[in-house]
């Protein structure tokens, strides 16, 4: 089961952060929670509520600034580039995650 994220001192400060650029951020985790939730061993592998909340939120919001949309591709290569693999696990592992982000990413546009 997913951490809650009012025991996390980090989630707490994170999503006020972005309280005021995304329209709920409490709905937004709870999606993110709904969604990973089915995926657990993403989860286990750092696709979670701290590089949802520390990773893809920013990501989101300074494409916006900038009048463009982020896809898939970024975002699971930001989640490839924390691992630190090497190319060929990187890329058959975002090739597996990228449905998954793009949930994600829907969640917040």
């Amino acid at each position: 089961m997913i951490a809650n994220p009012t025991n996390t001192f980090e989630t707490r400060a994170n999503l006020s952060v972005f309280s005021n650029r995304i329209q709920s951020p409490k709905m937004a985790l709870q999606n993110f929670r709904n969604i990973i939730q089915v995926y657990p061993q993403w989860e286990a592998s750092l696709f979670d509520e701290h590089f949802f909340t520390a990773g893809v939120i920013p990501m989101v919001e300074a494409a916006r600034k900038n009048g463009t949309m982020v896809n898939s591709q970024q975002v699971t290569s930001a989640w490839a580039d924390q691992l630190h693999l090497n190319t060929a696990s990187r890329n058959e592992l975002m090739k597996e995650l990228a449905p998954i982000a793009e949930q994600i990413i829907a969640i917040l546009v």
